[in-house]
């Protein structure tokens, strides 16, 4: 049985079940969220294969945002290389999409708290949103900070954005601001 926090609402679900929603798995017994990507090893690497796997990563809150920017950051240098869907691509390449496998592996082990609220009867709550920007991406995030009358403050990611910087040449202070318009459409 799982009890909600609403009080009429009970589930009945075996603790060891896991149930999927919105692209994550969901731990009833550690009222955790956790990932399931899974990636195909395949010798013939070609930009088919990374563009189909790279989109199996489903975030909807970005959560995991760091690791998938590094994806889409090969992706982009898969496009430069101009080759077509189904040409091996150069070594270099297939290297770093092996690298970039290993880490999204490790996905799989990561589990996030549900609750992104962990204290005992809140009653003030802020919203700190954070974005910064380099050559190659920007991105924003959004923490809740909560605090109870005794004092104690929980804080935990809200939500995250992150985005692969152009390939036309753009100044440094533009990714700032278009980081900062990023923070604006999670907020909004």
């Amino acid at each position: 049985m799982y009890n909600s926090t609403v009080s009429n609402i009970v589930l009945d679900l075996d603790k060891s079940d896991i149930v999927s929603t919105l692209g994550l798995q969901w731990n009833p017994n550690t009222d955790g969220l956790q990932y399931s990507v899974s990636f195909k090893h395949s010798q013939n690497v070609t930009k088919r294969i990374i563009l189909s796997e790279i989109s199996k990563i489903f975030d909807p809150l970005g959560l995991v945002s760091p690791v998938v920017v590094n994806a889409k950051l090969l992706m982009q240098k898969v496009w430069q290389s101009q080759l077509e869907w189904d040409e091996l691509l150069p070594s270099d390449i297939q290297e770093s999409w092996l690298k970039c496998v290993n880490a999204t592996t490790q996905l799989n082990s990561l589990k996030v708290p549900r609750h992104v609220i962990t204290i005992n009867q809140p009653q003030i709550y802020e919203l700190h949103g954070f974005c910064d920007a380099s050559e190659k991406a920007y991105g924003a995030c959004i923490y809740i900070r909560a605090t109870n009358k005794e004092g104690e403050v929980s804080s935990n990611l809200l939500c995250s954005k992150s985005k692969v910087a152009p390939l036309k040449a753009t100044t440094l202070p533009r990714l700032e601001l278009s980081g900062a318009l990023l923070l604006a459409q999670l907020y909004a």
